[in-house]
């Protein structure tokens, strides 16, 4: 019985809060080239072009460097980034040597393991590692296992 009566109170202050911001709304409808057209906030790698980096990772991108409070196209919205993207490395993969110049760059590692290095560090990467690659460090990345994704998010 009191579950219940918890349930119910619940439940009456959430839909007094979604009524009470709902008062809040602008009931005019979308008006094209007016209203901030929503569609240029939502991408998916899945959507993007596959490009080859670094040797052989695989970079999509999610966001780029464009104007956040008006896109010029779907995906041009970082400001302080260039860009944000979701990378592949497949099993046994390594890729060239690098040095980044005027950017860092940050993986997170979502599924797989593999090593990073440097010229003084080796590091191993797997699900939930966060690596910062700032400029002028040259470093290069190679995957163990087979058909296991890490993911790469960059930005300068």
């Amino acid at each position: 019985m009191f579950q219940k009566s918890i349930i119910y109170t619940l439940l009456l202050m959430f839909t007094a809060a979604v009524l009470a911001s709902a008062q809040n709304l602008d009931g005019s409808p979308y008006r094209p080239g007016v209203d901030a057209d929503i569609d240029l906030y939502l991408c998916s790698w899945k959507e993007s072009m596959p490009v080859k980096s670094h040797g052989f990772l695989v970079e999509r991108d999610i966001f780029t460097r464009g104007d956040p409070l008006k896109p010029p196209a779907k995906g041009k919205v970082l400001k302080y980034m260039n860009r944000f993207t979701y990378a592949e490395l497949s099993a046994g993969a390594l890729t060239k040597p690098a040095t980044l110049a005027g950017e860092q760059e940050l993986f997170y590692i979502l599924t797989g393991r593999g090593v990073i290095k440097t010229a003084k560090t080796t590091a191993n990467l797997y699900p939930g590692v966060a690596v910062l690659v700032p400029c002028r460090v040259r470093v290069h990345t190679g995957q163990h296992g087979h058909g296991e994704r890490p993911h790469h998010v960059s930005g300068q």
